[in-house]
């Protein structure tokens, strides 16, 4: 499953928020169009069929007069459709993070029309994947790679870095559940399983999200083992945040992401190259699941 600064006079007393996460739905006072655009942008009907889904979260700060500034994460959704169209399936803004938000942030998904998703890439949020699976108990999560491999260089020197990056590629890189769990062992009894046995605990703490991987074809691997699509979206919504610095709002954050959002969105006209290969393979998985557009 991608600039436009705001001025003060744009920024406009809100309401209390509601505790609910904010979709991006702008209040009265802002310019009619702007306003009208966004909330259609929010309630759009999602199609009935995702394939993969990943989520993450950038900052920014809110100030108020009088008060002083907080931190708060913008949390934003990519779907990917079976034909392959990437869309932005909606934004959110939040204090915390938990289970009971991304609950909401799912079942708001489905109210919106998702009925199924196919396959979940998450990056280890905390209570995210059970509350995929509670809204859509079909659903096969999967655990970013990508993630993992950076997370097990944290407890290493940068000049062993490589060296256990090329050790762990067995694992990753096996042809089924059995020969990664196999050279995982292999890796924990080798030198550097030795020197640092956190790096095979993470992985064994994943483990039940990351042996799904391994029921997909090469052509599919190559598509979820990694929320880079995400992370791209974040890192070019992070510089329009970083321009403004502060927001005396969460309106006045949601205004211009969305704009920049629509900027990016419309840049995506095609599908990624491996797509083309991965459909066979994803139809046969999923059978009647997957379903391509007449």
């Amino acid at each position: 499953m991608q600039v436009v600064t705001g001025r003060s006079d744009l920024d406009y007393p809100t309401d209390r928020l509601d505790s609910v996460a904010v979709t991006v739905l702008v209040n009265e006072g802002v310019q009619g169009l702007l306003r009208r655009s966004s909330s259609a942008w929010a309630k759009y009907a999602l199609a009935k069929r995702r394939i993969s889904f990943a989520l993450r979260s950038s900052r920014f700060s809110r100030s108020r007069a009088l008060m002083r500034s907080r931190s708060k994460a913008v949390y934003l959704a990519i779907g990917v459709t079976c034909e392959g169209t990437k869309e932005i399936l909606g934004l959110w803004i939040e204090q915390t993070e938990g289970a009971k938000f991304w609950m909401r942030v799912m079942t708001e998904l489905k109210s919106r029309g998702t009925s199924d998703i196919l396959i979940a890439v998450v990056d280890g949020l905390k209570g995210f994947p059970e509350a995929i699976t509670a809204v859509f108990p079909d659903t096969v999560v999967q655990t970013c790679i990508v993630h993992l491999i950076r997370y097990s260089m944290q407890f290493a020197s940068w000049k062993e870095r490589k060296a256990i990056a090329k050790a762990l590629r067995p694992v990753y890189a096996a042809a089924s559940a059995e020969a990664a769990a196999t050279a995982l062992e292999e890796f924990a009894q080798g030198p550097w399983g030795q020197k640092y046995p956190p790096i095979v605990a993470s992985w064994r703490r994943k483990w039940e999200q990351v042996v799904p991987f391994f029921a997909f074809s090469p052509e599919v691997r190559k598509i979820i083992y990694t929320t880079n699509a995400i992370e791209s979206l974040h890192s070019q919504v992070r510089k329009t945040i970083r321009n403004k610095g502060h927001f005396p709002s969460d309106e006045a954050a949601i205004k211009l992401i969305y704009l920049s959002l629509r900027q990016i969105q419309a840049k995506w006209k095609r599908p990624p190259r491996e797509w083309h290969a991965a459909k066979a393979q994803l139809a046969i998985q999923f059978a009647e699941r997957f379903t391509l557009s007449d």
